[in-house]
């Protein structure tokens, strides 16, 4: 008896961490987030407009090329003028 409860919790725990996995909330926040990344894309490019900067937007798995920000590998965008 004691080994059918023991399995049963568990399968019932993977559901729950399923349907927090799959719950709305994640969704609305990442539509936030694409939001959040298209805004200050835009915005990038009214700088690069304005100041004659190069942007590059990199993933977060891609290495960053700028010298300041090397050490940092999850940089989501960066700027750097051109000399």
């Amino acid at each position: 008896m004691a080994k059918k409860k023991k399995e049963s919790s568990s399968v019932e725990h993977q559901k729950q961490r399923h349907a927090k996995r799959k719950s709305n909330s994640t969704k609305e926040k990442k539509g936030k987030k694409k939001e959040r990344t298209k805004k200050a894309k835009k915005k990038a490019k009214q700088y690069a407009k304005l100041f004659f900067i190069i942007i590059a937007f990199s993933s977060k798995k891609k290495r960053c090329k700028n010298l300041e920000k090397r050490k940092e590998r999850n940089c989501h965008f960066f700027f750097f003028t051109i000399r």
